[in-house]
């Protein structure tokens, strides 16, 4: 299977709605989320709550004040489940979730 790209696209409430808070959208290995959610407590707020060179984190967008967006393209053998979390505390208790990646032929 030749490799795939995959890009997504998160978008941010105003502050109006949500109010004051950070938020990321980190997508990791299966399984792996909470894991990754410790480390980056850790690594803290100057790495934005996300320990560097962490391999089970797949993509990730940056810390999003509300009402900015970002976006993250990555490649790979992407068909499959995914986990996201957003790392920044307090936030993964609620902030999470899982989609899966279908090729095209799969639908």
């Amino acid at each position: 299977m030749c490799p795939s790209y995959m890009m997504l696209s998160l978008e941010g409430l105003d502050a109006e709605h949500v109010g004051l808070i950070y938020f990321q959208w980190v997508v990791v290995k299966q399984g792996s989320k909470d894991a990754v959610v410790v480390d980056g407590a850790e690594a803290g707020e100057a790495n934005g709550w996300i320990q560097p060179d962490d391999d089970r984190i797949i993509a990730h967008t940056k810390l999003l004040n509300p009402g900015e967006s970002d976006e993250i393209k990555f490649k790979g053998q992407i068909a499959g489940f995914y986990e996201f979390v957003c790392t920044f505390p307090g936030h993964s208790a609620t902030m999470f979730g899982e989609f899966k990646f279908l090729q095209p032929r799969q639908r």
